[in-house]
């Protein structure tokens, strides 16, 4: 679908305007809308940031993992820093840091300039691209832990306390039953876990969105896919709801959350 041919007319007061939802105004471009657009661009291919547009402009790995959970859909690829002129815009993803394949959306007139980012992650990840910050004129920020009373540990004291626990479970001869979203999280944990050498049994919907990472180049080391009894000296992870093992399973629970 090309970009929309608007009439000829004086260039907006400003890039955006609010429609129960972000738009930018010129490029009539629907950012990330949980409601059918004709044309969308989706940061990230989580359930919140999603829809059945007509129309989705996305990195190409966003769009596999939009593709995988909604079915095949129309996408333009927008690898990242590679501009293209959409609606009269210059558009250009740059790494947002969340998960695989997720973007901040610069968009430029002759004028001014406007930064998009959905959800981001400044440190580094072992699953997605670290986040890359281009300078604008205006900045909007969607995002879950935005205000001040989220202020989460350092990175590696949190690592440190998981493999800590993940070990002295095995140890006891329990399995540690982590609860991950199926997509990002898992796969970080997941990727994190083999780095220290400890193999990971996948619940099969997490299992099934890390072989669209693995299509994606992204490698996360040993683990396989649930199937029926836990093999001992595995690690487990599990989306939320997941209920509790079989009772001869002596299991740990342990919940990941934030995006640290």
């Amino acid at each position: 679908m090309p970009p929309p041919r608007r009439p000829a007319r004086n260039l907006p007061e400003t890039l955006f305007h609010w429609e129960n939802g972000l738009k930018l105004t010129e490029a009539d471009l629907a950012v990330d809308f949980r409601r059918r657009q004709p044309r969308a661009f989706i940061s990230h291919a989580h359930a919140d940031h999603i829809a059945r547009h007509e129309y989705a402009l996305c990195t190409p790995e966003t769009s596999a993992l939009y593709q995988f959970r909604l079915g095949p859909r129309r996408t333009l690829d927008m690898p990242y820093r590679e501009p293209i002129q959409w609606g009269g815009l210059r558009l250009t993803t740059y790494p947002a840091g969340h998960c695989l394949g997720s973007a901040m959306l610069l968009a430029e007139d002759a004028h001014q300039s406007l930064l998009y980012t959905g959800d981001f992650k400044l440190a580094p990840s072992a699953t997605a691209e670290q986040a890359e910050l281009p300078k604008a004129d205006i900045l909007v920020i969607e995002s879950t832990y935005g205000t001040p009373q989220y202020r989460l540990p350092p990175r590696r004291q949190t690592l440190d306390r998981l493999f800590t626990l993940v070990r002295q479970t095995l140890e006891d001869g329990a399995t540690p039953l982590i609860v991950a979203y199926v997509l990002g999280k898992a796969q970080e944990v997941t990727r994190l876990l083999t780095a220290e050498g400890i193999p990971v049994l996948q619940h099969p919907k997490v299992f099934e969105v890390s072989q669209v990472y693995e299509a994606c180049g992204v490698s996360l080391g040993r683990y396989a896919r649930l199937q029926g009894q836990v093999t001992p000296g595995w690690a487990l992870v599990v989306p939320p709801g997941t209920p509790p093992l079989e009772p001869a399973t002596r299991e740990v629970r342990i919940g990941v959350t934030g995006w640290a």
